[in-house]
């Protein structure tokens, strides 16, 4: 969800770039355009390939949580607790 704030923030942002200066209308298309690219922006922040959760798949950094220990990840989505090993990488247990 913090993904999607800050694309519609960034939206609020620029919506004066998609006003039509003959009608002085917003461009709906342009704007729909560049909402798909705003999300776009906040696809990369993935966890490493293989370490999302093993129950429901979830690989989006923000909904799985490293407990205080630093081996444990708990899915915001499904609830799923399992283990990863940091180190020189990331490894998935």
């Amino acid at each position: 969800m913090p993904r999607l704030i800050e694309a519609t923030t960034y939206m609020w942002e620029n919506l004066e770039d998609h006003r039509d200066p003959k009608t002085d209308e917003i461009n709906t298309t342009t704007l729909a355009e560049d909402a798909g690219a705003a999300l776009d922006l906040y696809e990369d922040d993935k966890v490493p390939s293989g370490c999302g959760c093993p129950k429901c798949g979830e690989d989006r950094v923000d909904w799985l949580l490293l407990d205080e220990d630093g081996e444990t990840v708990e899915c915001q989505v499904c609830g799923m607790k399992y283990r990863v090993e940091v180190g020189e990488g990331v490894r998935c247990i």
